[in-house]
């Protein structure tokens, strides 16, 4: 699948909201906080907007140390 085939098919998430940036490359997501989080659900969706988007976005989070390095280690 191309990347105009993805501009074509929107992408739903149940858990968090993802908006694309202008351009070919990258979204912001929001609705979620990384803090502590555990839920599976909530990262197979960080997930699949990484693969959809490249590029992804958490603006309104200053992570600690620890938030970040769970985030990379998936």
């Amino acid at each position: 699948m191309g990347q105009a085939d993805r501009a074509v098919q929107p992408v739903t998430y149940k858990t968090l909201r993802v908006t694309p940036f202008a351009g070919a490359l990258g979204a912001e997501i929001s609705g979620v906080t990384l803090a502590g989080l555990k839920d599976e659900a909530v990262w197979w969706e960080i997930h699949r907007a990484f693969l959809a988007h490249s590029l992804i976005v958490f603006r309104a989070h200053k992570p600690e140390p620890s938030d970040t390095m769970a985030v990379c280690g998936r």
